[in-house]
């Protein structure tokens, strides 16, 4: 009699408290929801992703992933116009080239003269060589 008692109690106990708990798991971070316990990455959970550069600075969002069926390398189409200052641009850089860490998304390498020299994507155009 007694488990049951202690059961009815968490179980109040977790009914009053459900906002904090929901709370926690939206705040949980888009690389650790990106990233499955096998490695294996959730491409739903990529996009509008913030990523960021080896300083800490956001350098823009995962707009979309693409797939080349040829080449078969997926390429993260970055988002990347509000951290260079300018209207719109769009870059298109190799998956392999961000890192999933525990707590973010990062790109080294991704510093402003970087994203600024990048070629800009358009869903128009072909992919050219490794994406960056």
């Amino acid at each position: 009699m007694k488990p049951l008692t202690i059961g009815a109690a968490l179980l109040v106990m977790s009914v009053g408290t459900g906002a904090p708990i929901f709370a926690q798991a939206a705040s949980m971070s888009s690389a650790k929801a990106a990233v499955m316990a096998d490695h294996t990455l959730r491409t739903s959970k990529l996009l509008h992703a913030p990523v960021y550069n080896a300083t800490g600075e956001e350098i823009g969002t995962i707009d979309d992933v693409l797939v080349d069926p040829k080449v078969g390398k997926p390429r993260a189409i970055l988002a990347v116009g509000q951290y260079l200052g300018k209207q719109d641009k769009l870059v298109a850089v190799p998956l392999s080239s961000i890192e999933f860490g525990s707590d973010r998304m990062e790109m080294p390498q991704g510093t402003k003269e970087h994203m600024a020299e990048m070629k800009r994507f358009s869903y128009g155009s072909p992919l050219e060589g490794g994406g960056g």
